[in-house]
């Protein structure tokens, strides 16, 4: 049968083929195409088996090869192959048709090319070992793509085997041959072995071609080191040497690498040797080389070779201004940018699609959402479809500045375009909605993402947990982790560990724990990130020993890996705890194990300097950061911000604040609160700012508002900082507490008493209830300008309302009417207040016992005196000082001085000016034994450190060093009234602006508080508190009182 076919196939033109010995000349085209007509028949015929559809294909395979048809046999192969009878099968079909139509061994060569062609590289592997079977071998080409097939598949063991089996069957290799094994050497590392098969080529006669150096450059420049570049130029001379001329893609590779590497003076004598042989630089080297130079930071150096490639007439490409302009854009330098766009636009190239969607990218990721927008926009008016991936990184960059109204407008514009948003953009959404608290958002999205058919991943669960996680939803978070058991593969650490941090960053170290057993019993072992979790949290709790103490021990356990953000949070508590040997020691640990600080890290510490006033030391840091190539965040640039507004410095504010847009970073409401603090002295400038912001779509915060009402309360600008009140209101600004309390203080302090009253009236409209503060501080303005009637019926209005407070209200006034000379009108108060049982306040009966002392009726502040002791009102320094100034004014020392001795006894230490009052009245008169005590009391404690040793002869002498160096103290030091049974010493330092005060008892530690003038004049209560425990203020050395001065500011 396979006879008469091959015969009507081949006889079928009867008058040209009569005349031929068809079977063994060559068959011609239109052969081939009679054989092909005749199987498109035959195939068509009913009850055809399929091992004669199979014979009559390969016959007319071997037709097509004889006629030289390859194409067509190539086709039919492939249909062959697509048959259900396996790539034997056609083999045997093949051989057996072979000799009937005295065929050629091409066709298997052409069998294992097709074979490759399909990716079918087995099959043809296994068709060579066929062939071998049969004694017939392919040709070295055909085992060249075998070769190559193997090595793009990365079979390398069978890319070994095969070559052994092609030596084995005296398959003779060629230049190609050895091309491909010197690549996959070099591809192995095996770089040695390649440079000795290279070197027996040459022995072996077989010459090297251009592609077979041109292989090894490339291995050579891609492995990088030092020593494989000399070996590159090494086998550039060789290949000269050897006659052959180095083309583009030599040069090309050499550049490629020296420019990666910034060996540029490398670079200078290839392009010189290039010049010299004839070669001229074409675009791709251009491009090659200014990459390389961007990517080392030599942007000027890029641009110029830009220009003077335009210079030699050689017209850069798309990718060429694509380098640069991406370059500008990593430094933040946008205008430099837009200058390379323009230069394209003249050279008259068109951006295409690659080339906008970078340009969008770079946009995002500098949170310029408005020129990427622009960019996106220009985009599709020149007709080019945006894809997923630039349409996602403007969704993501709009949830990452928190427009998330924004992107979800854009994920319905993408659906309006007809690109249906993918779950990596429901993710972006969902995330950022997480990121916002917003976990109903998040959920809705979720639903949304579910319902058109997206599936969701462990990042869109992981982004719903955390959404609850940061709402502070954290019993729900716990419940919708449970929920996810029952999709395990859905579950992992990262889930635990979101909740476990939020968790201890709310507090709930029980809770945590917790959860550290939970993770454990369902398999989940806790990890560093765990551990660091949990240190984080007993840090913000203030709990820094016990952190020190699991930080330690998980680690000898290797339950935790020294980590930046462990000692970040171990350094930021001991520094928040006081504890700043301790900070920096720990900081010391952290570099001596390896561990490389990170930017949070440094902007602890930064921070810890700014809040100090150190910005020397502050910006110490932020060199220290430069040298170790850390990228600096927005809270570096807020903490040195806000230092230096604290202290005025506009000048170093402005210069951070244009260095931070220069770097792409966009201002926040912490930076625009720092600048408006810097400008609050000149607060025309500051409302401006305020006024931009608002302009710009920024609303600034109550705090930053707050910071200008206060500062023109303070400089009684009282209608503008209503009008930034009524700005808040039209921004949709709560005011809180802070707002009202430095409007009312402003109208109190310029003696607008009937508007802060006003103003207290309509703080009683909006629902809030003035405080028994505000009626005092209103009550002591009235009393200290005579406008006691007012007072008083101010504090019936306050026990109307119900914020009556007797004893303050009352004393207020007693005050008031005794300051402006109505004495006897401010006793019959206190009589009235004493008959009805209320006491009033120590600094009430001090003031009177003032007045009577100027007076010199000292009977009637004694009376006072035992008054108060009745009242079980304790007396105070303030008292025991107008009373013993008293007494010594009228000459009566000794009754001064049991005051005194009884003021020790009760446990009160007396201040500067006691001493100095007594000291001056000892030295007018004969009081030896005064004197001496006077004289010991000083030095015990070491206020008047003296050479005395006792004994009278020196008294007055000794006397006087004590009053000058008292007086020196004086200076700085005023007496005030405060509590009762509290000694208080104020320090007012001008040149620091601080107001210091010092509390002591004899049996209870020493207190020391620091106020700010504006935290004074606003009237704030929390302060920053410093104890030091001591036996007594009293027992103080001189080193100790030094060592506070000093503290306070007040050493030389």
């Amino acid at each position: 049968m396979e006879k008469s076919i091959y015969a009507i196939i081949t006889i079928d033109r009867w008058q040209s083929l009569n005349y031929m010995k068809y079977k063994l000349a060559s068959l011609r085209p239109v052969h081939g195409r009679l054989a092909l007509k005749f199987l498109k028949w035959v195939i068509k015929q009913p009850g055809l088996e399929l091992s004669h559809v199979t014979h009559i294909m390969c016959t007319t395979t071997h037709v097509l090869v004889k006629a030289r048809m390859f194409n067509f046999a190539k086709s039919t192969l492939r249909h062959l192959l697509q048959m259900p009878i396996g790539l034997t099968s056609v083999f045997h079909a093949l051989m057996e048709t072979y000799p009937i139509c005295n065929s050629n061994p091409a066709v298997f060569d052409l069998l294992i090319r097709v074979c490759l062609r399909e990716r079918m590289v087995g099959d043809a592997v296994h068709t060579f070992k066929l062939m071998g079977l049969r004694g017939l071998k392919p040709s070295v080409y055909t085992c060249n793509m075998v070769l190559g097939s193997l090595v793009k598949d990365q079979k390398v063991e069978l890319f070994w085997s095969f070559f052994k089996e092609m030596l084995a069957k005296r398959v003779c290799p060629n230049v190609a041959t050895f091309n491909i094994l010197l690549n996959v050497l070099c591809e192995e590392g095996k770089l040695k072995s390649a440079g000795y098969l290279l070197r027996k080529m040459e022995d072996s006669g077989y010459f090297p071609t251009a592609v077979t150096y041109n292989t090894m450059l490339n291995w050579y420049c891609k492995k990088g080191r030092e020593g494989n570049i000399g070996e590159a130029l090494r086998l550039l001379d060789m290949m000269e040497s050897h006659g052959l001329r180095p083309n583009e893609v030599t040069y090309g590779t050499l550049l490629n690498r020296l420019s990666r590497h910034a060996d540029f003076g490398i670079v200078s004598s290839i392009l010189v040797r290039m010049r010299r042989t004839g070669l001229k630089l074409n675009h791709i080297n251009y491009t090659t080389i200014i990459n390389g130079l961007c990517k080392n930071g030599l942007l000027e150096e890029a641009v110029q070779l830009l220009n003077n490639m335009l210079k030699d007439s050689v017209n850069p490409d798309v990718v060429t201004f694509s380098v640069l302009i991406n370059a500008f854009f990593k430094e933040g330098k946008i205008n430099n940018a837009k200058e390379i766009m323009c230069k394209m636009y003249k050279a008259g190239l068109v951006p295409n699609g690659i080339f906008y969607s970078t340009l969008i990218y770079n946009y995002c990721k500098m949170g310029n959402t408005k020129e990427a927008l622009n960019a996106y926009a220009v985009m599709n008016h020149n007709g080019h479809v945006a894809d997923h991936f630039t349409c996602n990184v403007l969704v993501a960059t709009f949830c990452r500045c928190g427009k998330l109204g924004e992107a979800e407008y854009f994920m319905r514009h993408m659906s309006r375009m007809g690109l249906d948003p993918n779950s990596i953009t429901f993710d972006c959404i969902i995330n950022g909605y997480a990121n916002s608290g917003d976990a109903l958002k998040a959920f809705s999205m979720f639903d949304e993402m579910t319902s058109i058919g997206h599936f969701p991943s462990k990042v869109t669960y992981g982004s719903l947990l955390k959404g609850l996680c940061i709402g502070r939803h954290i019993n729900e978070a716990a419940k919708f982790l449970h929920r996810l058991h029952c999709n395990p593969s859905a579950i992992d650490n990262v889930f635990y560990n979101t909740l476990l941090a939020e968790t201890c960053r709310s507090g709930n170290l029980l809770d945590a724990i917790g959860l550290l057993n939970k993770m454990v019993m369902n398999n989940l072992l806790p990890d560093s990130y765990s551990y660091t979790s949990l240190v984080a949290g007993l840090c913000r709790k203030g709990k820094v020993v016990s952190a020190l103490i699991l930080s330690g021990k998980a680690m000898e356990r290797g339950l935790l890996s020294p980590n930046p953000a462990l000692y970040t949070s171990l350094v930021d508590g001991l520094l928040k705890e006081g504890h700043s040997r301790a900070a920096f020691f720990t900081f010391e640990e952290m570099l001596h194990k390896g561990v490389s600080p990170d930017t949070i890290a440094f902007n602890v510490l930064m921070n810890r300097y700014s809040r100090m006033g150190e910005m020397v030391k502050a910006n110490n840091i932020l060199s220290t950061m430069r040298s170790r190539s850390l990228c600096f965040n927005l809270a570096t640039y807020n903490i040195l911000l806000h230092g230096y507004s604290k202290r005025h410095v506009m000048t170093e504010c402005f210069k951070l604040y244009k260095e931070m847009i220069r770097h792409g970073f966009l201002p926040d409401r912490l930076t625009w609160h720092s600048l408006i603090l810097c400008m609050s002295g000149s607060l025309d400038v500051a409302v401006k700012i305020l006024k931009s912001m608002a302009v710009e779509g920024i609303i600034a915060d109550s705090l930053t508002f707050n910071v200008l009402i206060t500062k023109l309360c303070e400089k009684n600008e009282i209608k503008m900082a209503f009008d930034l009140l009524d700005l808040m209101n039209q921004l949709g600004v709560i005011p809180n507490m802070d707002t009202y309390n430095a409007l009312f203080n402003g109208l109190v302090r310029t003696c607008a008493f009937e508007e802060a009253h006003h103003f207290l009236h309509s703080l009683l409209e909006i629902g809030s209830v003035p405080t028994c503060r505000q009626y005092i501080t209103l009550i002591n303005g009235m009393c200290r300008v005579g406008k006691i009637q007012g007072a008083l019926r101010l504090k019936d209005e306050m026990t109307t309302l119900g914020v009556f407070s007797h004893d303050v209200a009352e004393s207020a006034v007693i005050r008031g009417l005794a300051l402006c000379g109505r004495t006897e009108n401010a006793i019959l108060l206190l009589d009235f207040m004493l008959r009805n049982k209320v006491i009033p306040t120590a600094a009430t009966f001090t003031t009177l016992m003032r007045i009577y002392c100027k007076e010199a009726n000292i009977e009637k502040a004694l009376y006072l005196r035992s008054i108060m002791e009745q009242c079980g009102v304790k007396l105070d320094v303030a008292v025991y000082h107008v009373l013993i100034s008293g007494l010594c004014a009228n000459g009566d020392i000794v009754s001064a001085f049991k005051l005194y001795e009884e003021m020790k006894e009760g446990g009160l230490w007396p201040n500067t000016s006691i001493y100095a009052v007594l000291i001056d009245s000892v030295r007018e008169g004969n009081y030896n034994v005064e004197s001496e005590k006077l004289l010991q009391d000083l030095q015990a404690r070491g206020l008047v450190p003296l050479d005395w040793s006792g004994g009278t002869g020196q008294l007055n002498e000794l006397l006087m060093i004590a009053r000058k160096k008292l007086s020196f103290l004086r200076i700085q030091v005023i007496t005030i009234q405060v509590a009762d049974g509290v000694m208080v010493k104020e320090i007012d330092d001008k040149s620091i602006g601080k107001k210091t005060e010092i509390f002591g008892y004899n049996d209870g530690p020493l207190m020391i508080k620091v106020y700010s003038r504006r935290s004074r004049q606003k009237g704030r209560g929390k302060n920053a508190v410093r104890r030091l425990s001591h036996n007594g203020f009293g027992a103080l050395g001189q080193g100790t009182q030094m060592l506070l001065l000093d503290w306070m500011g007040l050493t030389n």
